[in-house]
C-alpha cells in the first residue's frame, strides 16, 4: 500500500469569502485578509488582528459543507468515495476517527461520506 496522497478537490472559506476564486482574486490583488477584531474583546491577547468574515457570515458547519461539496464537486467524487480529513483549528492530528456528535463527523453525516473522519 502506498502513502501517497493525492488531493482531487479542495473547499475554501477564506477572509476573502468563499471559493477558490476569491481567495486568489483577494491574494493576487494585494487585499489584506486581516483585519481589526471587532467581535469580542481582544484585551488579553498580544495580537488585536485576525482573517475575520461579516457577519452575515453562516456557521462552521455551513461553511464546512459547502467546502466539501465544493471538493466533491470539483473532484467528480459520490460521498461513497468520500474520506473526510478537516483542518479547523490548531491541534495535534489524530489518528483515531471522530467521536459520533463531533463538528467532523456531523459534517461527514451530512455529506454521507462513508470513510474514515478525521480532524
Amino acid at each position: 500500500m502506498s502513502d501517497d496522497v493525492v488531493i482531487t478537490g479542495f473547499g475554501v472559506f477564506s477572509a476573502f469569502g468563499f471559493g477558490e476564486q476569491a481567495l486568489f482574486d483577494g491574494t493576487f490583488a494585494g487585499e489584506a485578509g486581516f483585519r481589526t477584531v471587532t467581535r469580542f474583546d481582544v484585551g488579553d491577547y498580544r495580537c488585536d488582528k485576525a482573517a475575520t468574515c461579516s457577519a452575515q457570515d453562516p456557521t462552521t458547519f455551513d461553511i464546512m459543507v459547502t467546502c466539501g461539496e465544493t471538493a466533491m464537486d470539483m473532484a467528480g467524487l459520490s460521498s461513497r468515495d468520500l474520506a473526510l480529513i478537516t483542518a479547523t483549528k490548531l491541534r495535534a492530528p489524530s489518528r483515531e476517527p471522530e467521536p459520533p456528535g463531533t463538528l467532523t463527523e456531523r459534517v461527514a453525516a451530512r455529506l454521507g461520506a462513508g470513510h474514515p473522519r478525521r480532524t
